[in-house]
């Protein structure tokens, strides 16, 4: 059996056992000063594995589950409607792709925990995707303000290709995701528990935090930068619009109501339309921009708070795990925002929700029919009498013997007369 005070005389003055924060950086400690395997140095670290406490289980469960649902129905919203089926929304149901991703990584987080997993493996994988999830949704948020951008800036060239924005826009979103498979290295092999050295911190090295961490930036101040300049021009376009529509002339006539009807006509169509794209392309960026001023508060958050977070007295109740739901906060917040943003996704997504309420309707309503009228009864066929007459009777077959007069149809409606009568004494 493994004894700890064999490790605790390699520097007993320096190191004691109690002196570690948390299992991560025992065992880091153990790995780097020590020969021992590395299941024995998890075994004598685990003392510090920490129980999820009751709140924190709460939160993680229900943070993560508002994030799936409300995300998976933006996606169904999406896919259900075919009129949605634009580059706007596929960049948006490839953002709420991403949030799916941190939100089943957080379920997981607690759900490891309660089942009494201590190996430090499973939560650095767990970790390791939720940092790439963080990664994609950046990256989604750069690939939308993009979109936004050259439809205000470049819109020549946006409307030449609009007919290949969809495969474009599948293209983009592919390739973001392969490259998002970086962020999965420590996954891959490059993580502090297996190669342990002294520019560890927790279960990365510092080179991988510091790619990740530059990643993000880049990607998120290129979102910020893309839609900011989108959101001016278009304001600018919109202000020199309004210019010449004031500083219009009156088309001259011979009398003044020609000159009245000229001064309200020209080019009205046209205006009101170019004022109806401008007004749906401001309320796209500022859909955009409000994804990415939430995205930079949940990112630039915990990095404040970790740096007033040190000897374990944090100003979350939590602790350190509270920033990982700070983390993952904006993947709860873009759905919000998707749905409120955007009303032609708010009603599909409604439209799916009363769908789903009228096939439990639609299947009572079915079973009461046949209770009703039970399969033995059939009703007579309509009469070209009675349809003459203006009444519609429904007879049960084999009940009525009532005459049908026949003279006052005409030669073909008394044949049909005919048939229904025989088909009923057969029946």
């Amino acid at each position: 059996m493994f004894n700890n005070s064999s490790v605790l005389q390699l520097d007993s003055n320096k190191t004691s056992v109690h002196e570690f924060d948390g299992p991560v950086p025992c065992l880091l400690w153990y790995l780097l000063n020590t020969n021992v395997p590395y299941s024995q140095a998890e075994e004598a670290c685990s003392m510090y594995f920490k129980e999820f406490e009751t709140g924190t289980t709460i939160i993680y469960g229900l943070t993560s589950g508002f994030i799936i649902i409300t995300n998976a129905a933006v996606l169904w919203g999406i896919i259900g409607k075919r009129q949605l089926h634009t580059s706007f929304y596929f960049y948006m149901a490839n953002l709420s792709l991403a949030d799916i991703l941190a939100g089943i990584a957080l379920l997981c987080y607690p759900t490891v925990v309660l089942m009494g997993e201590t190996s430090l493996y499973s939560r650095m994988i767990i970790a390791t995707v939720v940092i790439s999830s963080q990664v994609l949704s950046a990256s989604a948020l750069a690939l939308q303000s993009g979109n936004s951008y050259i439809a205000v800036r470049h819109p020549t060239y946006f409307h030449n290709h609009a007919d290949t924005a969809n495969r474009n826009a599948g293209v983009a979103i592919v390739s973001s995701w392969l490259l998002s498979l970086l962020s999965l290295a420590p996954i891959m092999g490059w993580n502090c528990l297996d190669m342990p050295t002294q520019n560890c911190s927790t279960f990365y090295y510092t080179a991988y935090l510091g790619l990740v961490g530059g990643m993000i930036i880049l990607l998120a101040i290129t979102s910020l930068f893309t839609t900011i300049s989108a959101f001016i021009a278009l304001k600018q376009r919109q202000k020199n619009r309004f210019g010449q529509l004031t500083g219009a002339q009156p088309i001259q006539g011979n009398s003044s109501t020609q000159n009245r009807v000229g001064q309200n006509q020209p080019h009205n169509l046209a205006q009101k339309e170019a004022e109806r794209k401008d007004q749906k392309s401001l309320n796209k960026i500022k859909t955009v921009l409000t994804y990415v001023g939430f995205a930079f508060m949940a990112w630039l958050l915990p990095l404040v708070l970790t740096s007033l977070c040190h000897d374990g007295n944090c100003l979350l109740p939590t602790g350190a795990r509270g920033m990982v739901v700070l983390i993952t906060l904006n993947s709860a917040i873009n759905p919000i925002v998707s749905l409120v943003r955007t009303p032609d996704l708010r009603k599909a997504v409604w439209q799916n929700m009363t769908a789903i309420y009228r096939v439990p309707t639609a299947l009572v309503t079915m079973i009461r029919g046949n209770l009703d009228n039970p399969r033995g009864v059939q009703g007579v066929p309509l009469s070209a009498t009675n349809m003459q007459g203006g009444a519609v009777q429904n007879t049960p077959a084999g009940h009525s013997n009532a005459p049908v007069n026949l003279a006052l149809a005409g030669p073909d409606t008394a044949s049909l007369q005919v048939m229904n009568i025989e088909y009923i004494t057969t029946v």
